[in-house]
């Protein structure tokens, strides 16, 4: 409750629109979680619950308590999607597609690695996110497998006469399942070179060359993990 009052001070609005549960709280019951939302929902704090970060199965419980509890539904999710890492494709985009729960795409950019500033063997260059040491891309990006692969794609963009933004961004959204992609430009000319990827669709043909990259469902490298998500189906 004090969160979202202070979000709401700082945006300078009295509701948001979709208030987020950023990844899974494991110390407190999602009954409880969802009573807060429900209250935040009916007292118009927020209009709308999504889920970022979190497994379909429990995506899947939080519809159920709220259908049990007549509280308000999750009507989204956030999570990660890109060339590079297609593993949401196995489980919870066909989840969302059969509940009708929105998908928002972040990271459609791979934190950058998908624009083509970074070239294997090469310097990174000083004032790129990698270059200033943000410790997310270089835990969960900066690999030699994806660095490959957006060279390969450089080739495929010639021949297209687009850039490798463009094809990134319009490849996530060329997925039915997915609602929007969820960008972050530091600057205007970033911005409308991000928006110059709605203008065209990406051919059938490129798409399958896409695919022997990165298969459906796969992602770059052997045993990708991000540390703030850790898999957690084995225990010892």
């Amino acid at each position: 409750m004090r969160e979202v009052e202070n979000s709401l001070a700082r945006l300078g609005t009295d509701c948001i629109d979709v208030y987020m549960l950023h990844r899974p709280d494991l110390t407190t019951p999602l009954e409880e979680t969802l009573e807060a939302m429900n209250d935040l929902v009916k007292n118009g704090k927020i209009r709308y619950i999504g889920m970022s970060n979190h497994y379909a199965w429990q995506v899947c419980r939080a519809l159920w308590l709220a259908d049990l509890r007549k509280l308000s539904s999750i009507v989204c999710v956030q999570d990660l999607y890109n060339l590079f890492n297609r593993d949401i494709e196995v489980d919870l985009l066909p989840f969302c597609d059969a509940f009708n729960v929105g998908v928002m795409a972040y990271s459609p950019l791979a934190r950058g690695v998908l624009t083509g500033k970074y070239v294997p063997n090469q310097e990174i260059p000083r004032d790129s996110r990698a270059g200033r040491g943000d410790s997310r891309i270089l835990q969960t990006e900066m690999r030699d497998e994806s660095l490959g692969i957006a060279s390969k794609l450089k080739d495929i963009c010639i021949s297209e006469g687009r850039s490798l933004t463009h094809l990134a961004l319009n490849w996530v959204l060329a997925n039915k399942i997915i609602t929007s992609a969820v960008i972050g430009p530091r600057t205007v000319d970033q911005y409308e070179s991000n928006m110059g990827c709605l203008d065209w669709k990406i051919d059938i043909s490129t798409l399958e060359i896409i695919d022997q990259f990165v298969p459906a469902g796969e992602h770059t490298g052997l045993g990708f993990n991000d540390p703030q998500n850790p898999v957690r189906g084995r225990k010892l």
